[in-house]
């Protein structure tokens, strides 16, 4: 669904519920499928800059971390964007939009993609035994990499 930054007035609202897109552009190998999603979108132009306001509620069909089998995850997400169609207005919290439009497929997708969780998995769901893999092994793969530099003294 793209929207014109000529057709915004002051504040607009939209309501966004279509997966067919999602699942189109869909390349993330964590999801496997979009379900189905409800996202409310206000769009509030303030000169050269677009503040965007979401709140989205999806079901997605994920792949768990520990099994890797596949099972529904329930998603809701709240967020506040800024965008603007002028280079001189980009910096780290405004993004520059190239085109004349928001392309909120694009947007809610790269919205969930980055909120998902990497160790993702059911409750209660245990590290699947792996024959002939040892257990300080399965040991590090519940760990953080960055648990190693938790004894350096850096004074």
């Amino acid at each position: 669904m793209k929207i014109y930054l000529n057709t915004i007035k002051d504040v607009e609202h939209y309501e966004f519920d279509d997966v067919y897109e999602l699942n189109k552009i869909l390349n993330y190998f964590q999801i496997k499928k979009f379900n189905n999603i409800h996202a409310s979108f206000s769009i509030t132009k303030m000169e050269s800059i677009y503040e965007l306001i979401i709140s989205l509620d999806a079901c997605i069909d994920v792949v768990s971390s520990y099994t890797l089998k596949i099972f529904p995850y329930n998603f809701h997400l709240e967020d506040k964007l800024y965008f603007t169609s002028d280079e001189n207005f980009e910096n780290d919290d405004v993004i520059y939009l190239e085109n004349e439009y928001f392309d909120l497929d694009n947007i809610i997708y790269s919205l969930i993609v980055t909120s998902l969780p990497l160790n993702i998995h059911q409750d209660n769901e245990k590290i699947a035994k792996i024959e002939g893999v040892s257990e300080d092994i399965e040991d590090n793969i519940t760990s953080s990499p960055f648990d190693k530099l938790k004894d350096i003294d850096l004074d």
